[in-house]
């Protein structure tokens, strides 16, 4: 009888689930967590003002129509579908705005002057999108209460439905037709995302998420810490000229005077923003950090002493308290913050060196914020690669090479990520699942495809490109100005 040969255990193949975890050090909670404090009712994905009204309309259609969940989820991807071809055949826009969501595939379901509706709702790569949008937005307005919890969600107490109908009149037609004519599309240019400003779904959803509220509403809190975070936005780009919303935000509130104000809502809020800003460059400089690492395992698998040497070499020559000593200024002639990050940020000093001086630079910062600043910058979590951690570390290894720093980061770095993805590891159907692209075979490390290292979104993009499509913020090629709106609003927040 012959022998078939098996590689390894047989249940390896069968009973292992690999999956790409997105957060492999778990080092953003400090800044995520803030930012998701500090503006509420906006996400990194909320990029069009409209579809907060398109969703809330799809949602009062379902309960009018006695729609189960599936139906209901139905008839927003018709809606959703909708609203991309108005935006795609819609042409000059009022308002330059991102493009709508599924946009780049809606020009496939047009045939013979004829815009498919039926056809590119479905989900699946068959249709316009995979899964739809509805997630996008459900959880926002969840919050914003304006959905009320449900299967499916219901309209909430603070929607205005009469507002939602009035501005979106004409799109349920249009999404309840199989096949669309594409002049008929272009004719119902009001409902194009450009044109929300001056609808009645759009004047009323500027008041929901800028207006006040009443104090006792559940939402109080998020609403308030809402209008201070966009009227910080709306000061830091009333100059003109930014092309980018989270840059300008960045250099206004991260720097200058640290901010100690517990006397009034408004500095609080700018204390927590000045922290989070400033807690991002070390965010950034750890996941820099270990997307370096993770190339080295993605070239050659090694052991991890091989790639803790490997980081070593690479931070160069010298020692740690010479390394300290060459930091940028952090500090002004009056005690101001010096936007010495932005200084590293735009240095062409070599990887992985760069990263490690963010990380000293975040760690001497503890010595300059104040009490509020200085509270928000570190967090709840204050051990295993946060700043006063690594500050720690620094006053350990000051009399030593820098290189057995690094060797020793490269270490930790290893156990840390190996640590998470055992964390998130799960047990599906008798699947073992780990959500990480670091692989051990023996004492070897690799790793499969490349780490992210984009910095946490302090979503001040997202927020500007819902003051564009409410009227707020005009876009003219790629730079951002404050309209009229936008100023009337901006003194109204300062009142």
């Amino acid at each position: 009888m012959a022998l078939v040969g098996v590689e390894g255990p047989v249940w390896t193949s069968k009973g292992m689930a690999d999956a790409r975890g997105r957060f492999p050090l778990r080092v953003e909670t400090p800044v995520s967590g803030l930012v998701d404090h500090l503006v509420p009712g906006v996400i990194t994905t909320t990029r069009q003002a409209r579809y907060y009204s398109i969703n809330l309309l799809g949602a009062a259609a379902a309960a009018d129509r006695g729609l189960d969940a599936d139906g209901a989820f139905a008839l927003l991807r018709r809606l959703e579908v909708v609203a991309a071809a108005i935006h795609f055949l819609h042409q000059p826009h009022r308002r330059e705005l991102t493009v709508a969501h599924g946009e780049e595939r809606v020009g496939g379901f047009i045939v013979a002057d004829s815009l498919h509706v039926a056809r590119a709702a479905r989900l699946g790569s068959s249709g316009m999108s995979m899964g739809g949008f509805r997630n996008v937005y459900t959880g926002v307005l969840l919050r914003l209460g304006l959905l009320a919890p449900g299967r499916p969600p219901t309209l909430g107490e603070a929607a205005d439905e009469p507002a939602v109908r009035s501005g979106l009149e004409g799109m349920l037609d249009l999404a309840d037709q199989d096949v669309v004519g594409v002049g008929e599309i272009k004719a119902a240019a009001h409902l194009c995302l450009c044109r929300a400003a001056e609808a009645p779904d759009g004047v009323w959803l500027r008041q929901a998420l800028f207006g006040a509220r009443p104090a006792d509403e559940p939402t109080a809190a998020d609403d308030r810490n809402r209008h201070l975070t966009t009227r910080m936005l709306l000061d830091a780009l009333s100059g003109g000229g930014e092309s980018s919303a989270e840059g300008a935000f960045t250099r206004a509130h991260g720097f200058g005077p640290t901010i100690d104000d517990d006397t009034t809502p408004a500095g609080v809020v700018a204390a927590a923003w000045q922290g989070a800003i400033l807690r991002n460059y070390s965010v950034t400089a750890w996941r820099e950090l270990w997307r370096w690492l993770a190339a080295r395992l993605a070239e050659e698998p090694m052991s991890a002493d091989d790639l803790a040497d490997r980081l070593a070499r690479a931070v160069g020559p010298g020692g740690v308290r010479d390394f300290r000593a060459e930091l940028p200024p952090r500090l002004g002639a009056a005690g101001e913050l010096l936007p010495a990050e932005e200084d590293i940020r735009r240095s062409e000093e070599d990887e992985p060196r760069r990263h490690l001086r963010h990380l000293a630079l975040g760690a001497f910062r503890t010595q300059d914020l104040e009490r509020r600043t200085l509270a928000a910058f570190i967090g709840a979590e204050r051990h295993d690669l946060g700043p006063v951690w690594f500050r720690h570390e620094l006053d350990r290894y000051a009399d030593a090479p820098l290189s057995e720093l690094a060797r020793e980061l490269g270490h930790t770095l290893v156990d840390r990520a190996r640590r998470v993805a055992y964390s998130k590891m799960r047990i599906t159907n008798g699947r073992v699942w780990i959500p990480s692209r670091l692989h051990e075979v023996g004492e070897k490390l690799w790793v499969d495809g490349e780490e992210g290292a984009t910095p946490v979104s302090l979503r001040q993009w997202a927020l500007a490109e819902i003051l564009c499509g409410l009227g707020m913020l005009d876009r003219r090629g790629g730079v951002l100005h404050v309209t009229d709106l936008g100023e009337e609003m901006r003194g109204r927040l300062h009142a």
